[in-house]
């Protein structure tokens, strides 16, 4: 058995476990919902590749072909040339089209050995643990490229390591930013969209009123998931693959011997309730922040989502209901109305 990683086109990486190539292709087809017969698992230079040992020593990239065109652009023209992607500067394209193309397959190649040694050390792609890598990381992955330059010819090193980390955390930003699709929708749904909408879900300009809590912020909530907030199902959860994070606790409501008055509720409320619906509150409380680390952790520093789940008003209207969903259908505990009569008078959680 062989562990792959594919770059999805909706921002994404998806990690394959298989036995040949036809069972890769299989399973790239089926997250690009389109079939086996429109896409090609090609190396650097666009051919495809026939045999799995050679995973090991090339980067592995998709071709698209006719309906099978999921995104509006093909990854590889129809001679092995690659065109470009999202993730090409305009400035650098127009005046250096060959350097510009060639930095883009080195990103491509590095995300996806990050990715593979990330997945390998926590089974899930978080951000928070590749931040905190150090030179040994570091070094491990550059020596990776020097073997890979030594058997392609064609992919670069770096003599610093922090030139590799700092090129690699500036690239995977703009690259996030560009391809995130919104969370709950249908990937189906999302990938026939991406052909005709250019417009980032993720946008600055939103996590700003989010922030400052607007009127408007239901609608930019509903525009980032992908569908109304109580729509989201426990099942929509679960594709997500993304589970809370239990080292995390939620901040204590009392500071100092002293109840914190910033959620909006006394400490006469809290005494009144019974010891049960103040555990209830103090489990969901801790699956909010839980869910707020992991959401958070699954997308990379100073990108636009990861803003987005750091927002008070995200974990009161979103987090919160995943923590309900998690609470009552994973952990198979109920929550009593008295409880969630509290929380509905926090401001925040």
């Amino acid at each position: 058995m062989y562990q792959a990683f594919a770059q999805l086109p909706y921002g994404t990486t998806l990690a394959v476990n298989c036995r040949d190539v036809n069972e890769l292709r299989e399973k790239i087809a089926s997250a690009l919902h389109t079939q086996v017969a429109n896409l090609r698992i090609c190396n650097l230079r666009g051919k495809p590749i026939r045999k799995l040992k050679n995973l090991r020593n090339v980067i592995v990239n998709y071709r698209l072909f006719g309906g099978g065109n999921v995104n509006g652009k093909r990854l590889f023209g129809n001679n092995g040339r690659r065109r470009k992607s999202d993730t090409d500067s305009e400035d650098e394209e127009d005046t250096n089209p060959r350097k510009t193309r060639d930095h883009s397959l080195l990103m491509d190649l590095v995300t996806m050995v990050v990715h593979r040694k990330v997945y390998n050390d926590t089974k899930t792609i978080n951000y928070d643990v590749v931040q905190g890598w150090k030179e040994k990381e570091w070094q491990e992955i550059n020596q990776l490229l020097r073997e890979q330059s030594t058997s392609t010819g064609n992919v670069k090193h770096y003599e610093n390591w922090k030139d590799l980390r700092n090129e690699f955390l500036q690239a995977i930003v703009l690259k996030h930013d560009r391809g995130a699709r919104p969370k709950f929708q249908d990937k189906k749904i999302s990938a026939e969209s991406n052909s005709t909408n250019e417009e980032p879900v993720f946008k600055k300009e939103n996590v700003m009123r989010l922030r400052m809590r607007t009127p408007s912020i239901g609608n930019l909530i509903e525009e980032a998931l992908g569908k109304p907030v109580v729509e989201i199902t426990y099942e929509d959860l679960e594709k997500t693959k993304i589970k809370p994070d239990k080292q995390r606790k939620a901040q204590n409501f009392y500071i100092n011997n002293s109840f914190d008055t910033r959620y909006t509720v006394t400490e006469e409320q809290w005494q009144n309730l019974s010891k049960s619906a103040q555990q209830e509150v103090e489990d969901l409380r801790d699956l909010v922040w839980q869910f707020a680390h992991a959401f958070k952790s699954s997308c990379p520093p100073r990108s636009v989502e990861r803003s987005f789940w750091t927002q008070g008003v995200v974990r009161k209207v979103v987090l919160y209901r995943l923590s309900l969903l998690w609470y009552t259908n994973h952990d198979k505990k109920t929550v009593s109305q008295e409880a969630k009569e509290f929380i509905d008078k926090m401001s925040t959680l």
